[in-house]
């Protein structure tokens, strides 16, 4: 066992090039609202946001997700798999990475493997702008 330090940049990046995963056998993504507002406080004040365990393998040794989906994904040969900290990894993703293609005519495929817990995100972001949208309408009336 062995101790490394990485970044936020590079964990992310090691996802997207499907280094870094999340063996099957982890659970959905669970975090509600305030857990995920109280990581980010943390995060930007520069506290500690707690360690994570990473098992170093291959890609047979078990099926795999990305983080933020459910959709099982082939990793690269040699891989990680996220054992601990696939929470606060998750929320942090979801805060600093364009989960969504720009391109319109892809952005259905993806929403299909998104997570419910974070489509539910999404369904109170747009709620909240339309909220915002009448009342500013209103005003204007």
């Amino acid at each position: 066992m062995k101790f490394d330090s990485n970044d936020l940049k590079t964990i992310l990046e090691d996802n997207v090039k499907k280094k870094l995963v999340l063996p099957n056998f982890q659970r959905s993504f669970i975090w509600d609202e305030n857990n995920q507002k109280k990581l980010l406080s943390s995060f930007f004040l520069g506290l500690p946001v707690g360690n994570i365990l990473i098992l170093e393998g291959r890609n047979s040794d078990f099926a795999a997700r990305e983080l933020c989906t459910h959709e099982s994904i082939i990793p690269r040969e040699d891989c990680s798999y996220l054992l601990d900290g696939q929470q606060r990894i998750s929320t942090l993703k979801s805060i600093f990475s364009n989960l969504y293609p720009e391109d319109p005519t892809k952005w259905r495929d993806p929403w299909d493997t998104i997570e419910p817990a974070h489509k539910l995100k999404i369904d109170q972001n747009k709620l909240q702008n339309c909220r915002s949208n009448i009342l500013n309408l209103v005003n204007v009336l």
